[in-house]
């Protein structure tokens, strides 16, 4: 019998169209969090840490086998937008995500390390916007991006 194993660990950011603040509240952010730890669950992607802020959300989470990061990120996206619109918390009637994401890969030792980065995101965005953190994020690892369409 064979059988495919898998330890691709991804991190992955995406905000609101136009980082819109609507998790205001804790009670939506905490929702939101549950629907997508099951969702990820489903989808065979185990989330190992979510952190919803405002404007913007970061999955810890495994790549699942059946799926590219692509397909995977458009699912939650869709399923999301649906939950959300079902809470009725959000005024939802031009609420979009954006259309781009970030994603990098995470060994299976730097786990816990980028865990508590995502609960410590509270405190960072006292000080730092989501834009900053953001293009940070690319340039920590070297990613190349173009200023011009990166909030699309």
């Amino acid at each position: 019998m064979s059988q495919i194993i898998n330890h691709c660990y991804m991190h992955t950011i995406f905000s609101s169209k136009d980082h819109q603040p609507l998790f205001k509240t804790q009670e939506l952010r905490d929702q939101l969090k549950e629907f997508l730890y099951q969702k990820l669950k489903k989808l065979n992607a185990k989330a190992y840490a979510i952190s919803i802020s405002e404007d913007h959300i970061h999955l810890l989470h495994q790549m699942p086998v059946e799926a590219s990061l692509d397909q995977l990120i458009a699912e939650i996206k869709l399923s999301s937008s649906l939950f959300l619109k079902k809470t009725g918390q959000v005024e939802l009637g031009n609420f979009h995500w954006q259309k781009n994401y970030g994603s990098v890969s995470v060994s299976h030792s730097s786990l816990s390390g980028v865990s508590l980065f995502l609960q410590e995101q509270e405190e960072l965005h006292k000080t730092v916007t989501y834009e900053k953190e953001f293009i940070a994020f690319l340039k920590k690892h070297h990613i190349d991006f173009d200023m011009q369409g990166l909030w699309d």
